[in-house]
């Protein structure tokens, strides 16, 4: 689910979300809520936050509580994103370093601004000169 959950009374529940229901009883836990982090529409993690005591629910509480975690989500999406250029990236560097064939990058003015190992050796001319 990708909604709150809050329970107002853990010993008064069914609710098949809440698998912990045995060990709340057992350390005194009556009230919870759940609130989904998520990554999109993909739930990555789940805050959630125990009482001893019933309690009837917050919709500040749940609000403040979404707020925190949507700005989780984004950082969650944030980093997983970054790790993905970064993967990319070292795919690409170890591709150009091993390919057999000369590889070169210029800007818009027409500047040299990469070019790999194969390149100089098939132009003779060493990395500073080519850049």
């Amino acid at each position: 689910r990708q909604q709150p959950e809050w329970i107002a009374d853990t010993s008064q529940t069914t609710n098949p979300l809440f698998f912990r229901m045995q060990l709340a009883a057992k350390v005194g836990l009556r009230a919870c809520f759940g609130v989904p982090i998520l990554d999109f529409d993909r739930v990555v993690a789940v805050l959630v936050f125990f009482k001893r005591s019933p309690c009837a629910k917050d919709p500040h509480l749940v609000e403040l509580v979404q707020a925190v975690a949507a700005q989780l989500g984004s950082l969650i999406a944030r980093k997983t994103a970054e790790q993905a250029l970064q993967a990319s990236q070292r795919r690409y560097q170890t591709l150009a370093e091993v390919s057999p064939v000369g590889i070169f990058h210029t800007n818009v003015q027409g500047h040299c601004t990469y070019v790999n190992q194969r390149c100089t050796q098939m132009t003779g001319l060493s990395l500073e000169n080519s850049l």
